[in-house]
Order: C-alpha cells, then structure tokens, then sequence
C-alpha cells in the first residue's frame, strides 16, 4: 500500500529529476500546436548502442501544389540544481572559409527540393538574415570556443584554484552530441519511409533546454573576461556524423525563455512554408533554359508519354521504333521561346513527315498534357531534329 508519506517522498524524488522539464517542454510545445514525439531511440554511429533523444517536434503545412514542408525540432532536455552552464567565448571571425556559420540541414523526398536546397541553400539563409524575427536564430555576436559546468558553490574545505568547475562536461556534451547525431538519424529515418511515397520536405534544427542558469564569458582580445547570465546562445559545432564532416548549430535556452523562444520557430515554420513554395514556383521559371533543372524530371516526363508517342509515330508515318531504345530529345531557342522535341525515335524523318505529326492533335495534346505536368510549361513547342541533351 502506497501511504501518502511514501507518495510525498516519491513526487519529491521526480521532481529533482529532468522529467518535469520534459513535460514542461512538451506542454508548452502542444500549445503552439507543435506534434511531440517523446523518449524517440536511435543508433549511436560510433559506439552501435542506443541514444535517446528526449523530444522531437514538428509542424506540417497544408499540401501546397502535391507538397508538404515540415518544420522538425529534436530537443534535449537537462536540469542542475546544483550547476550552471557556462559558455567561453570570443570575438567572430566571419572571414574564416574554413567555418560555416548558415548550416541548413534538410532531406526531402522530393528530387526537386534536394535540388532547390543543395544549390541555393544560401537563399534560404539569407531570407531568414532579412526577417526581423528569424535573423536572431542564424545571427552570431560572439563564437563558443569552449563550454564547462560550473557548481554554484564550492563544496567546504575545497580551497583548490578552479574548485567550482566541474571534472566532467557530460550534461552539457550530452545535450549536444545527442541532438546533432538525431538530426542525421532522423533524416535518413524521414527519407527511407516517405521517400517514392509522398513529396515532403523535411528542415531540421537542434535545441537544448536547460533547467538552470546559463552563463557567458566573453573573452577580449587582451585575456579579460566579460561574464553575464544570458538566457540563450547558440553554440555552432562541426562534427562527423555517420562519416560525413559537417557544422551544426544547437540553439541553448533557458526552461523559462522557452516559450518566448519557441515563437521564433512558429515563425520560422511559417516563413519555411512560404519561402519554399516560392523556390519552387522559381524553379520552374523558364525552367528549359536550365539544363540541370530538366535533367531532374526529364526521365519522368518521358516515361509518361513514351508509349503514347510512339504508338502515334508508327501509326502515322508507318515507321519501326524499337521500344526499348526509344527516346526523345529537346532543344529550347529562346530567340522564338521554342521548345522542339525529336520524338521520331532515331529516325531520321522527312520535312513532310514532320509536318504531319505537327499536325496531329491528339498527338500533340498528350506532349502539352505531359509538359504541363511535369515542367507547368504551356508555351510554345513543335516536333523536329535536334541534337540530344
């Protein structure tokens, strides 16, 4: 029998533990509307064992034009009675190519996002430089170079020079390791079960919660240090994860900035949303003047019509194709805003013959139908020689 004595000792020895702050953060999280996911596992890349991350969180928009864009936060959560977390840092050096100070990490299973994100990720970082709100999430005023747990006092009797930092890290390289090592598990979990199902593009952004005091000491150039209670700070990290060398960015927090932090992401969820819908309705701008851009979705494009096109081919000008090599080719002149497409199969056809297949409706509604589909390309195009792409 459980006596309410025992029920006074059992809440007592919880609430010195970091599961209150768990659910802390998972309520504050269900009232902005994010989805919780708790007490996830993944597999550690170095030591093959078990890792927990202790939240992730995510928003999923609307489906915009056959896509959805979702936000994911994996979150760790830590709490110290007895420590705080302190942060060194320095003075910037925005010069140093060796240091990527805009990380993005993404997957998407959508072969146009992995493209929009590889190549102009920069715009995406830039986008958020320029948002009053969201600047503060990528805007760097110092650099952590290094991180140590302090106690709040010295234990009696321990008199030695540097008695209030603590031996080891372990909290505090936890909160960090676990969240940035989630990040790549998570991507690759996201994209082997969405990916050739549906069209999702996933952006991913580590946070650690800490129940306690943060502290950050400035270092000046002269040795003097600046120390103040802060109650963020964003420590960037390069790491290899899973065999690929790359920076992170771990957003730190206090558990009572969280809320007000976490209205920066309801932001970014929102601006994620609006900004990627944008890079996609780009990437089809004149999109056949783009060679790479084509070379995404032509093979798809062309599947979808091959066996249509050729049947009209054989039909109308009573010519052998050979199924299997079958393919067409383009050619784009921009001087004309012409798109002309070699659907003769390697056949080298005549200038009636190609007449005859510019003439054929039926023919030509199921290229405009593909084209618009694949491409949203509705302009002008005609069948004829070109050289292959």
């Amino acid at each position: 029998m459980i006596t309410e004595e025992l029920k006074k000792q059992i809440s007592e020895a919880i609430s010195h533990t970091g599961f209150p702050l768990e659910h802390y953060i998972c309520n504050v999280l269900k009232n902005h509307h994010w989805n919780i996911i708790s007490n996830r596992y993944y597999i550690d890349d170095v030591k093959g064992t078990e890792r927990e991350i202790d939240i992730i969180a995510y928003k999923v928009s609307d489906i915009i034009d056959d896509v959805q864009y979702i936000t994911t936060l994996v979150i760790s959560c830590k709490k110290s009675e007895e420590n705080r977390w302190c942060f060194l840092t320095r003075d910037i050096d925005t010069a140093d190519g060796n240091i990527n100070w805009s990380p993005l990490h993404f997957c998407s299973t959508d072969k146009r996002f992995k493209f929009i994100l590889e190549t102009q990720n920069s715009r995406l970082i830039e986008k958020y430089m320029d948002h009053k709100a969201l600047s503060h999430l990528y805007t760097f005023t110092n650099q952590v170079f290094a991180f140590q747990i302090l106690q709040k006092s010295k234990k009696e009797n321990d008199k030695k020079r540097g008695a209030l930092c603590v031996k080891e890290n372990t909290d505090l390289y936890n909160s960090i390791i676990t969240t940035i090592k989630a990040i790549s598990s998570e991507k690759k979990s996201r994209f082997e079960k969405y990916n050739n199902k549906s069209k999702r593009c996933y952006l991913f952004y580590a946070l650690s919660v800490f129940d306690g005091e943060i502290i950050e000491s400035k270092f000046e150039n002269d040795g003097s240090q600046t120390i103040d209670s802060v109650v963020d700070i964003k420590y960037l990290n390069r790491h290899i994860v899973n065999n690929v060398d790359d920076f992170y960015i771990v957003d730190f927090t206090t558990k009572d900035n969280f809320d007000y932090r976490l209205k920066l992401y309801d932001i970014l969820h929102s601006a994620n949303t609006k900004y990627l819908t944008e890079f996609l309705n780009g990437f089809y701008e004149n999109i056949f003047q783009f060679p790479e851009r084509i070379n995404i979705l032509w093979k798809d494009f062309e599947d979808s019509i091959r066996f249509g096109v050729r049947y009209h081919v054989e039909k109308l000008l009573n010519v052998g194709i050979d199924a299997n090599k079958y393919k067409i080719w383009y050619s784009y002149y921009t001087d004309i805003h012409t798109l002309t497409l070699d659907i003769g199969g390697g056949n080298s056809l005549s200038i009636e013959q190609w007449e005859i297949l510019n003439n054929n409706e039926e023919l030509k509604q199921t290229i405009k139908t593909g084209l618009l589909k694949f491409f949203k390309y509705s302009g002008n195009f005609i069948f004829g020689e070109t050289l292959p792409f």
